[in-house]
């Protein structure tokens, strides 16, 4: 059975690509933001028979979710109070412009943060992973992998 992912924060183009990839191998998803309602019926287009769900309430889809995308938004840090109490021992992707930002794993102390930097481009995606964690940041790697994130440069 595959890893239920919420993906709670804001929404943009590339996005779409990682949550797009994810519900096309059948991953369950929970979104937890009406932003993402725009992609959730992109994702219905695509891959009629996917698991997407909208939740309204980020508390909600983090307790329910194994793994947690957690994207940058305006109320980035009210949203890390409302998800802290239910996010121990989760792993939570990092989605991240810098990866010199530690502040979710300092916010987070009993989840396993793993920080990834992404670049999209119509040819290849490369990407950056680091954490704290080393097993959190394999499983991320495998995830990436089976998505099709082919290439990558792993900092820890």
């Amino acid at each position: 059975m595959k890893k239920t992912i919420a993906v709670i924060g804001s929404s943009n183009h590339s996005d779409t690509t990682i949550v797009s990839r994810l519900a096309a191998l059948g991953y369950p998803l929970l979104l937890a933001d009406q932003k993402w309602e725009s992609v959730k019926q992109c994702i219905l287009k695509q891959h009629a028979n996917a698991s997407v769900e909208m939740l309204d309430c980020s508390h909600e889809c983090a307790w329910q979710a194994d793994v947690i995308l957690l994207y940058h938004s305006e109320e980035y840090l009210k949203l890390l109070e409302k998800i802290k109490n239910v996010v121990t021992g989760k792993i939570i992707v990092n989605i991240v412009s810098d990866l010199k930002n530690k502040d979710v794993q300092d916010l987070l102390p009993f989840s396993k943060v793993v920080h990834t930097m992404a670049d999209f481009t119509p040819e290849v995606v490369s990407y950056t992973v680091r954490g704290e964690n080393n097993q959190a940041v394999e499983q991320v790697l495998l995830l990436f992998d089976e998505i099709g994130f082919k290439s990558n440069q792993r900092n820890n």
